[in-house]
């Protein structure tokens, strides 16, 4: 709760007045802790659930007084919801697999507490595949927008969302640690719930279907992947990465064609 929040952390650091961190999670008892634990200097957390059938919500109270059910519709959606719960300057948005190592949270300090609330923030990701560190396979460019000005900023598209703002972007030298999938069980539960959304974007945009789209799409995610984004040099990590996220542009594929054909 918020005197929780009150005591100091990562080496006695104070509370920062200025930042609000937000959060949409369901089903995330498993690693929100650790996300938590990253953040806890800050002056307030929001936490925006959809209907958890775990322990979240009840961990995160432990944390933030600041915890909200809302049914989830797209990822923008919840997450603008969110924003809109804030009270701070600034808005940090974390997902629940992400932690912030503590050289990012003093860089985010630095900014929030000295800056004109006049750029938004791109933080780049360590993207931990299988438990291992990614260095390349696109992870080298992997710098979504997450640190803004409240009410300069919000969320479009309905999932891989995207940050409106007129502001200028910057980056921070420092990156999050991102602990995205784990297993293979895990993988499969993301494109079951990624993939629908997508597919509502591509009817609404009436792509067209083409056969080829099942052959050429998944061969060219691959070799973007393994060769022109390096992933080969990621080892095994990196092949498997590469051949799961082939496999999840031809399942994308295949639904749209079957739901739209």
């Amino acid at each position: 709760m918020d005197g929780i929040l009150g005591c100091p952390a990562n080496g006695g650091q104070k509370k920062i007045m200025t930042l609000s961190v937000v959060m949409i999670v369901k089903n995330e008892a498993h690693r929100i802790v650790r996300s938590l634990e990253s953040v806890r200097w800050a002056e307030e957390i929001i936490v925006v659930d959809s209907a958890s059938e775990d322990e979240t919500s009840r961990i995160a109270g432990t944390y933030t007084s600041h915890v909200f059910d809302h049914p989830f519709q797209d990822f923008s959606s919840q997450k603008n919801f969110a924003i809109s719960k804030a009270s701070q300057p600034w808005i940090l948005v974390l997902d629940a697999d992400e932690v912030i190592p503590e050289p990012l949270a003093r860089e985010i300090q630095a900014v929030v507490t000295s800056q004109s609330p006049e750029k938004v923030y791109a933080i780049g990701r360590i993207n931990y595949f299988f438990n291992q560190p990614l260095r390349f396979s696109g992870s080298q460019n992997d710098y979504p927008l997450r640190l803004f000005p409240r009410g300069k900023a919000s969320f479009t598209q309905p999932v891989h969302e995207q940050l409106l703002t007129d502001l200028p972007c910057e980056k921070l030298i420092h990156r999050m640690e991102h602990h995205t999938t784990q297993t293979l069980q895990e993988y499969q539960k993301k494109m079951n719930r990624y993939i629908p959304l997508e597919i509502q974007t591509m009817t609404l945009q009436n792509r067209p279907r083409r056969l080829s789209d099942l052959i050429l799409r998944p061969i060219a995610r691959f070799l973007r992947c393994y060769i022109i984004d390096f992933g080969f040099l990621d080892s095994w990590a990196g092949f498997l990465f590469a051949f799961l996220s082939a496999y999840y542009t031809f399942a994308k594929y295949e639904l749209y064609r079957k739901q739209n054909g």
